[in-house]
């Protein structure tokens, strides 16, 4: 075969070379395969056994050897040259022009890396690698030889094609390197906000008013009482949960943020099929086209029932504590009243009034723990005896007995004032006075006129004071609390009889709900 047909066999291969290098560069998303079959399939075609592509790094001074063929391990991902416009590899980027050299010994006009020689390279040429944006060159194809070798323009030609095919692969990887970027940073911030709405237990929907197509998320479903996917998104499922009493005024309230171009924010009831009724707080805004016309609505719901109970709950329990003030208020204002008409002088008032508010003080400490800690006769009447201090020989003169029967908290605070009168009186006028005298404290449930009722008896015996003292006694404030105080309060009746020796007080409640037996 003649020179000529030769050259079109080298043409023909080269083009062929190009072709099969095209289709892997469109194909391929690996760059260091696409860059390593470059080297080969370049070297193939113009006979060399060394080739390598370049990469110019970041610092934009050096060149990395990214992919090659034919050279000793330790070079390609590992070695660096210089990237001046001097320097051989460096030159094509500063100048747009390609580098050739037929002898690099005696070739003074670039600097040549060290490395070439080191394995054995007499000739090379090289060519930049474009790219169409940042930095206009992606670094340089460079064919070597370790045999003298003329590389003509016809080659050049051929590098630059190869060249231009790396160059468009690089960016095509980039751009398909960006779009995933942008992809996995879509994916992480739709999942840190599905995150967020979850965490949060808050629901989100979008409405595209043009077409009439909803889409909720997960928690939408389950906040209006429905089973994810159970029904399709739409305005109708919405409105099918809304409670009755309420919706007219909701599509009230979206209508005037549709087209007042406000915020749409309201507190709506949820009627559930099981009854249950749930309050969801819902934000949310629409969105308009060039002609004002309302064509999307994205808004976020909150679960809000548990917070409405406990605000009905705080009411309740302000509600509560402002009647209970009133009443407490009264009952000091009525014990004050009381002891001043009883006492004869300012500090026999201050003794008397301190007394019963300390009764009063101790009542209220156990109703503060009702809740957790029921209260029954047994602990109200050995509190007051309690409060009384030491009594000299108490073994064998109190007697305590009845079933354990708890007390509703409104039953508490008349029968404890009533426990500490009668206490008092019996350790200053009664039977505790000193050690000859008997006190015996007793219940038990009893009827009275077919009506079942709780007894409590209060027996005092051995009463051994001045009779006009006792008398003075019980017919102060302790009297008046236990005859007639009580049997408004309590609906029940009392007895109250005063002897020489002994005293007998009966207080009969109905059983009618404030009291609850317990196992004896």
């Amino acid at each position: 075969m003649n020179d000529e047909g030769q050259a079109g066999d080298r043409l023909l291969q080269q083009q062929r070379s190009l072709a099969q290098f095209g289709r892997l560069a469109l194909q391929s998303d690996d760059l260091d395969a696409i860059l390593h079959a470059a080297c080969q399939l370049v070297g193939e075609a113009l006979g060399t056994d060394l080739a390598k592509v370049m990469s110019l790094q970041d610092n934009g001074l050096t060149l990395l050897v990214r992919a090659g063929v034919g050279w000793a391990p330790g070079v390609v991902g590992h070695v660096t040259v210089e990237a001046s416009e001097r320097a051989s590899d460096g030159h094509p980027l500063h100048t747009g022009e390609p580098v050739v050299s037929d002898d690099i010994e005696t070739d003074d006009r670039y600097i040549f890396a060290p490395f070439l020689r080191d394995h054995g390279v007499v000739s090379l040429a090289n060519v930049a690698i474009p790219r169409s944006s940042g930095r206009p060159y992606y670094g340089v194809l460079q064919v070597d030889s370790r045999s003298p070798r003329h590389f003509t323009e016809q080659h050049i030609t051929f590098l630059h094609g190869y060249a231009n095919l790396i160059g468009a692969a690089v960016e095509r990887l980039d751009i398909v390197a960006a779009s995933r970027r942008q992809q996995r940073a879509l994916e992480d911030s739709e999942l840190r906000s599905r995150l967020a709405l979850e965490v949060g237990h808050l629901a989100s929907w979008d409405w595209d008013l043009v077409h009439d197509d909803v889409s909720w998320s997960d928690e939408h479903y389950r906040m209006q009482g429905y089973d994810v996917g159970e029904v399709e998104p739409s305005f109708q499922a919405w409105a099918a949960r809304v409670h009755p009493e309420d919706l007219p005024q909701t599509i009230e309230a979206l209508e005037y943020a549709r087209d007042t171009r406000t915020d749409y924010a309201r507190e709506v009831r949820n009627l559930l099929p099981d009854g249950t009724i749930r309050w969801l707080s819902a934000r949310g805004r629409f969105f308009y086209d060039e002609h004002g016309r309302a064509v999307r609505m994205i808004g976020m719901m909150q679960d809000i029932s548990k917070q409405n109970v406990w605000a009905e709950t705080q009411r309740t329990l302000v509600a509560e504590l402002q009647h209970r003030t009133r009443n407490l208020l009264a009952v000091v204002r009525s014990i004050a009243s009381q002891t001043m008409r009883g006492a004869t002088t300012l500090e026999r008032f201050r003794d008397l009034f301190n007394e019963r508010l300390g009764a009063l003080s101790r009542v209220q400490g156990l109703l503060s723990h009702a809740e957790s800690d029921p209260i029954t006769i047994r602990r109200l009447v050995e509190m007051e005896l309690e409060a009384l201090g030491p009594i000299d020989d108490v073994v064998g003169r109190i007697v305590i007995d009845g079933p354990d029967i708890l007390l509703s908290n409104a039953t508490v605070q008349p029968l404890a004032l009533a426990f500490h009168e009668l206490a008092t009186n019996a350790r200053k006028y009664g039977a505790l006075t000193d050690g000859s005298g008997r006190l015996r404290v007793h219940w038990d449930r009893c009827e009275t006129e077919g009506e079942a009722r709780l007894c409590i008896v209060w027996e005092e015996t051995g009463i051994d004071g001045p009779a006009e003292a006792a008398d003075a006694a019980s017919t102060g404030f302790g009297r008046s609390l236990i005859e007639k105080a009580l049997p408004y309060q309590l609906g029940g009746e009392t007895h109250y009889v005063l002897e020489e020796t002994m005293l007998h007080c009966t207080i009969a409640i109905p059983m009618d709900g404030r009291l609850e037996a317990v196992t004896p």
